[in-house]
């Protein structure tokens, strides 16, 4: 009787470190994915900042604009 729970409990802990693993690797994964879409993010704010910084250098002072918009 006391093998049969030995050997249950034995097979329940290997089951147990086999679901915490794939749950790390999950979650690893899910980790970098963040960090690209971050990364994607933060360069299209840079990209729309320096935008931003072109239409105000071609922006006169008195707000009229050096560039034609067109339609």
């Amino acid at each position: 009787r006391s093998v049969c729970r030995h050997l249950y409990e034995k097979a329940r802990g290997k089951e147990n470190i086999h679901f915490l693993k794939l749950q790390r690797d999950q979650l690893k994964m899910l980790r970098q994915r963040i960090l690209s879409q971050k990364n994607e993010i933060t360069m299209k704010m840079i990209k729309v900042d320096t935008q931003i910084q072109s239409l105000e250098k071609a922006t006169q002072p008195d707000g009229s604009q050096k560039f034609k918009i067109s339609d």
